[in-house]
């Protein structure tokens, strides 16, 4: 909260009612932070920032992989299910009589 504002306002009553919102969340923000033990002193915004920055290219890394191994896997489920066919004709036959 803005407490140099608080201050200079005429009708303080009026000010806490139409920052109700903020106050709440700061208290709610504030009360998450000591929870979680970090206490009165924040992490520093720019330690943030760049923790944020390396997680998102690493997550943008894995997705990456995790693309080229779901395409390696319709590949291999390709050939398997090409190879099923091969070893087991009568299955395939049986299977196109079904449908």
């Amino acid at each position: 909260m803005r407490f140099h504002v608080y201050k200079k306002s005429r009708d303080k009553e009026k000010y806490l009612r139409g920052r109700e919102c903020e106050i709440i969340l700061f208290e709610a923000s504030a009360r998450a932070l000591k929870a979680a033990g970090i206490g009165d002193k924040l992490p520093d915004l720019a330690k943030l920032r760049e923790e944020y920055s390396r997680l998102s290219e690493e997550k943008d890394r894995l997705y990456a992989e995790y693309g080229s191994l779901k395409k390696r896997m319709r590949e291999y489920d390709a050939v398997k299910q090409n190879i099923d066919s091969i070893l087991s004709p009568n299955r395939v036959q049986e299977q196109d009589k079904a449908l």
